[in-house]
């Protein structure tokens, strides 16, 4: 059993990848719920503090990982505890590979369709066994019942055994939420801007960068527009905060 620790009162695991793939393929080879899957980031964190649905998301979760220097930090100060990322491109990675031992069904909702493109041929190479059904809806989808019914109906039809869902935070955990028990996947994960890494779309910060913590600061370099305000006006002041609140032992 993994240690666990908590965050704003989100329970949090790190198991080690060996033992996260052996659960995952319980769950796959069990019937039962669809369990749904947290990669808490800095920003998800944040975002717990402010909207109490995302939290009760995160809080009712089948597993939160810690995805993010920031929140391996935080645990690390709060608990004296050393533990190790795990992000969404490691779940994406161990779910192809057990699709493909398994000829399992994996959906993939989001992201621009010359990315999924991109995607599907990758996986083809990689993950040949694998069932793939990949779909990029209009923007802001779920706003519409009649498209969000769509694309619900497409994934019942296929009936897959992992659904991954780019739509970003909290979009993603909240459509999951919702649909998950209409679709019935027994994996559910919201990967961010997975696909773009894994397919190349973007290019992703070399390894030893991602070891010292400091990848976000390679994605703000390539894309400042897009993220100055999230990770400079949001993200880092928060983090300071409840840095200090963890020094100071007022964060529950």
């Amino acid at each position: 059993m993994a240690e666990t620790y908590e965050l704003n009162a989100i329970r949090i695991e790190s198991p080690e990848i060996h033992i996260l793939e052996s659960r995952l393929s319980n769950i796959l080879r069990n019937n039962g719920v669809s369990h749904q899957i947290i990669t808490l980031n800095t920003d998800f964190l944040r975002l717990s503090y402010i909207d109490e649905h995302f939290k009760s998301i995160c809080q009712n979760s089948n597993l939160v990982v810690p995805d993010g220097v920031g929140i391996t930090l935080l645990i690390r100060w709060k608990y004296k505890r050393k533990i190790e990322r795990i992000t969404g491109s490691n779940l994406f990675e161990v779910c192809l590979k057990l699709a493909n031992v398994h000829s399992l069904k994996v959906a993939l909702i989001g992201s621009k369709a010359t990315t999924l493109t991109k995607l599907n041929e990758l996986i083809k190479r990689e993950w040949p066994n694998a069932l793939i059904k990949s779909i990029s809806p209009e923007m802001n989808f779920e706003d519409s019942r009649e498209i969000n019914l769509a694309v619900i109906e497409m994934m019942k039809r296929f009936e897959p055994d992992i659904l991954m869902v780019a739509l970003g935070c909290p979009r993603q955990e909240k459509w999951i939420h919702s649909n998950k028990d209409f679709i019935g996947a027994k994996i559910n994960i919201g990967v961010g801007g997975v696909f773009d890494f894994i397919s190349g779309t973007k290019k992703r910060a070399p390894e030893f960068i991602q070891k010292i913590g400091l990848e976000w600061i390679w994605r703000l370099s390539y894309e400042p527009k897009q993220l100055s305000n999230r990770y400079l006006l949001h993200d880092l002041p928060f983090f300071l905060k409840i840095f200090f609140k963890v020094l100071l032992k007022m964060e529950s």
